[in-house]
């Protein structure tokens, strides 16, 4: 049998926790009849009455009495045939997507905060891990070490009022192990290699709508191919001062972050010097889906009357298209606003949404000296390249603004194929091909100096002096560049509103919703889409300088004195900007000379905004040179 006393370690370990978060809701939500169609008892002010005209100046617009946009009259008996119900409201009253009002409430509003629904309830937070490892010593070999961690996690909460569709379902599973071998070279020499994968893979979803009731809905223009497990999540709705309802916003959304670690570090023991040599490389993709709501996010508004039938775009034969009352607006079809992802002419048709892979590399080798100078002196010293690749999108999906169009502002692509293919023609005034696939290089001077000291001035062990200082280098955030490929022609982010687009653009009925957006268009700057973040187009890597000085001097027995000095100096920090809301400065106050500017506000006059917030760099926008933060701490 094999003996491995002192040769074999194993460890399993197994760790799990069973949550139940609690949640509270309060909230008014419409009667049974009123979400029906019957207001007859809701006593509201009749359409066009001084009560209704002075409801709609309220900062959120109160309801009137409904009218039948077919004929300009309230409805027979003020109730709502189900026969003209859209089809979005017909197939939500069916599947449960609205909770009725509590009885206890009702007849007890104090006791519900003055609201006519509540619920409390739990939901499941879940966590399993499991976790082996190896320790195997393999004599004048060295040693070798291995661990696997297998982890996986579930949380639940409500994100609206819908019991059941209103879930927002997170699930993360991770996988990592690790390999590292660690042998002597003769007496004073040491090896240590270190490889190592981690494979996490998160999904944000919801309880899905089933294949009748997406059939039922009959949405067009929209991802057809969606992953039931996540990304079938009913429509989102909201209802004026009557809550949201439906699945989440900003759902579903996929990380898939496959990453590689490969190290090896050497240290030599010479005279009075430990040397250490090494690098440290690491490899990893982001794959990022956060295109959303895919059959549609819809919200409605009491008013929603008043403008909607301007300008000739309304063609009912009363001349009006809504019904005064945002709950009978949703019953009939006439949304405030509309939105979702759509998909976009070059749009894969295996991917529901918009797929980016975000590729970025770390490699870092470094060098240390800790020398005993004396008996009184040591000395540490060490040199650090810590280099970051600047990301690229492996199918060159990623855009970036552009500095070169100061006039009316514009991205950069990276994609050469978009300049001949008929979206981003010569001229076009917006897009252009910058000639590379990401910003700009990386820096090719990340150097990370290290430096400390121990000494004791008076020798023997009574006082010391300790002192350093370093510089860390930092990578920009990766959840920073998420929008960057995120953009048309590789997906529309679609958000419509029929009060000011043409119905060519913006239907006023849910049921002609939504409109294809798979042609090639020459693109152009008012036709250009919402970002939330992307890359910035001075991608910098920020860094910190740490300095200490510390004293320590025994002043009795088992007593001793300590004073400490610890600075920290922050150069190139990250931080996000609005580029279309610019602070008015007076030119006295500037810097530098005014510059023209580079992002004007532009109003869609089809389904988009042209807005951008960007991932920049401080120091670029402010002032010539970085912005400083120096922090100081004394104890």
């Amino acid at each position: 049998m094999y003996d491995g006393r002192n040769k074999t370690f194993w460890l399993a370990n197994y760790e799990g926790w069973r949550i139940k978060n609690g949640f509270a809701q309060t909230a008014i939500v419409p009667t049974t009849a009123e979400i029906g169609g019957d207001f007859s008892a809701t006593g509201l002010p009749a359409f066009g009455s001084a009560g209704c005209t002075s409801g709609y100046a309220a900062q959120t617009p109160l309801p009137c009495m409904p009218i039948d946009p077919e004929t300009g009259s309230p409805f027979t008996g003020n109730v709502i045939p189900s026969n003209r119900f859209s089809r979005l409201a017909t197939v939500a009253l069916s599947a449960g997507v609205f909770v009725a009002p509590t009885p206890a409430c009702v007849s007890n509003p104090g006791s519900c905060q003055g609201n006519n629904y509540q619920r409390n309830f739990a939901l499941p937070n879940t966590t399993n891990q499991q976790t082996y490892k190896l320790d195997q010593t393999l004599g004048h070999l060295g040693s070798v070490f291995f661990r696997y961690t297998k982890a996986h996690f579930t949380n639940e909460n409500p994100q609206n009022l819908s019991p059941s569709f209103s879930l927002n379902q997170f699930t993360e599973d991770a996988n990592s192990w690790m390999f590292s071998h660690t042998i002597p070279l003769g007496r004073s020499i040491v090896n240590s290699f270190r490889f190592g994968y981690l494979h996490a893979k998160a999904i944000q979803g919801a309880p899905p709508a089933s294949t009748d009731q997406v059939a039922a809905l009959g949405v067009t223009g929209v991802f057809t191919n969606l992953p039931a497990a996540y990304a079938r999540g009913f429509p989102t709705i909201g209802l004026p001062l009557l809550g949201d309802y439906g699945s989440p916003g900003n759902n579903p959304s996929t990380s898939d972050i496959p990453t590689w670690e490969f190290a090896d570090s050497v240290t030599l023991v010479h005279g009075r010097h430990t040397i250490g040599v090494g690098f440290d490389y690491r490899r990893f993709v982001q794959k990022r889906n956060l295109s959303g709501n895919f059959l549609g996010g819809y919200s409605y508004a009491n008013n929603l009357i008043v403008n909607n039938s301007q300008n000739g775009s309304c063609t009912t034969p009363s001349g009006s298209c809504g019904t005064g009352n945002g709950v009978a607006d949703f019953l009939l079809g006439y949304y405030s606003a509309a939105n979702t992802f759509q998909p976009g002419p070059f749009s894969s048709a295996n991917v529901a949404g918009n797929l980016n892979q975000y590729h970025f590399m770390y490699f870092a080798p470094y060098v240390q000296d800790d020398w005993k100078v004396n008996n009184r002196l040591t000395l540490n010293l060490g040199l650090r390249w810590d280099y970051r690749a600047t990301p690229f999108e492996e199918n060159n999906k990623m855009f970036w603004v552009d500095d070169g169009n100061t006039t009316g502002g514009g991205l950069c692509f990276a994609d050469q194929k978009l300049s001949s293919d008929g979206v981003a023609p010569d001229g076009n005034g917006f897009y252009r091909y910058c000639g590379r696939r990401n910003p700009a290089d990386a820096s090719k001077t990340p150097f990370a100096p290290r430096f400390g000291f121990a000494w004791r001035p008076f020798g023997g062990d009574r006082t010391v002096v300790r002192g350093g200082y370093g510089i860390f280098w930092d990578s920009s955030l990766t959840r920073e560049i998420d929008d960057s490929g995120d953009l048309y022609p590789y997906v529309e982010r679609t958000s419509l509103n029929p009060a000011s687009s043409p119905v060519t653009v913006a239907p006023k009925l849910t049921d002609q919703l939504f409109p294809e957006q798979t042609a090639i268009v020459p693109v152009s700057a008012p036709n250009s889409q919402f970002v939330a973040v992307i890359i910035s187009d001075h991608p910098r890597n920020p860094y910190v300088q740490q300095y200490t000085v510390s004293v320590q001097r025994e002043v009795a027995h088992n007593t001793t004195l300590e004073v400490n000095y610890v600075g920290n100096r922050g150069l190139h920090l990250l931080d996000r900007i609005y580029l279309n809301r610019p602070n008015s400065i007076p030119a006295a106050t500037l810097l530098q000379p005014a510059m023209p500017p580079l992002y004007p506000t532009t109003t869609a006059i089809s389904s988009n905004v042209f807005r951008f917030r960007t991932f920049r760099f401080l120091g670029r926008l402010i002032a010539r040179g970085p912005v400083i933060r120096t922090t100081t701490r004394a104890t």
